[in-house]
């Protein structure tokens, strides 16, 4: 739906489709940065303002809920949380993934947890000498910035570093588990000129971490957003749930799971057995299904205005 300019072509005209037929939709995202109110944020501030008032929050799901609902059902009362984030700046709005789980999670059981992102090596090493669970969060949406440690009050970190790397090794190697909001190996797609300026995003640092434990972590390793290894009970399903809560009635083959990214997108979908639209105008392009077997689309359009001419043929076919 959009990227670091703005809406990408086609969104505009597909999202007042949706409104005015009154489609079922959820934004589906695999940012950890924000939850549904950032999201409603972003598509009310320039230049990605989408509309002039707040979306539903019964329209916007994200990657941190998914790593919230996992919490909820992997970590007991009193674990410890290594969170590892990033932040999201809309106007006055500012939230982090340790906000959006603290605000997802029960409080009878967020309140008996302990979760950290500025420690020091010796409290690292108290915590890897323990037998308390630990789970180390990896919510980073590229560039890696923390709000406020709940102990020290200041951020634990403001770039990515070898110790920042150490911290977790340590834990992981000593017991933890390790859970990332999503597989994206870069962030939103993004030119300069002509210059691509995309870094690297939760599933580069998961991918780091997982190889440096591996294989000590090989049972304790977790991705929770769209094409994760856990993406379509704790993505997938609650965002067909909220379609649920719209009025939607109909199965699975009714539902389309739509994106630009097919180890993302087009892989929940597969994953979920739901219909897969593939729109080339962000990160994956034509011709690069063949570089991701298992993420074939049931369809490919340049983007997503021509989502409703597409509804419309297929609608006159089946009469």
């Amino acid at each position: 739906m959009y990227n670091d300019h703005g809406l990408v072509d086609g969104a505009q005209k597909y999202f007042d489709w949706l409104e005015s037929n009154r489609v079922p939709y959820v934004f589906l995202s695999n940012s950890a940065s924000k939850g549904p109110p950032g999201v409603q944020h972003k598509f009310i501030t320039p230049p990605w303002n989408i509309s002039s008032t707040p979306i539903n929050l019964v329209h916007a799901m994200t990657a941190a809920e998914a790593v919230a609902r996992f919490l909820v059902d992997r970590a007991p009362p009193n674990s410890r949380l290594y969170i590892l984030q990033s932040t999201a700046t809309l106007g006055k709005f500012k939230t982090s993934c340790a906000t959006v789980i603290q605000h997802t999670v029960p409080g009878k059981l967020f309140n008996t947890w302990e979760w950290r992102t500025d420690m020091s090596f010796d409290e690292i090493h108290a915590w890897a000498s323990d037998k308390t669970p630990v789970f180390v969060v990896n919510c980073v949406d590229g560039q890696v910035e923390d709000l406020e440690d709940p102990v020290t009050h200041r951020p634990g970190y403001k770039d990515w570093s070898y110790e920042l790397l150490s911290k977790a090794t340590r834990l992981l190697l000593n017991g933890a588990t390790l859970v990332s909001s999503a597989p994206d190996k870069t962030t939103v797609p993004s030119l300069k000129g002509t210059v691509t300026m995309q870094t690297p995003g939760p599933g580069g640092l998961h991918t780091l971490l997982q190889t440096i434990t591996y294989p000590s972590t090989v049972d304790r390793v977790f991705l929770v957003g769209k094409g994760g290894s856990d993406g379509t009970k704790y993505a997938m399903q609650p965002a067909i749930e909220l379609l649920r809560k719209q009025g939607f009635t109909g199965t699975l083959k009714n539902v389309a799971m739509v994106g630009d990214t097919l180890y993302t997108d087009i892989l929940a979908g597969v994953n979920a057995r739901t219909g897969t639209v593939f729109v080339t105008s962000g990160a994956d392009q034509p011709g690069d299904e063949k570089y991701y077997p298992d993420a074939k689309p049931m369809c490919t359009l340049p983007n997503v205005g021509h989502i409703p001419m597409y509804v419309a043929l297929k609608r006159r076919r089946a009469k």
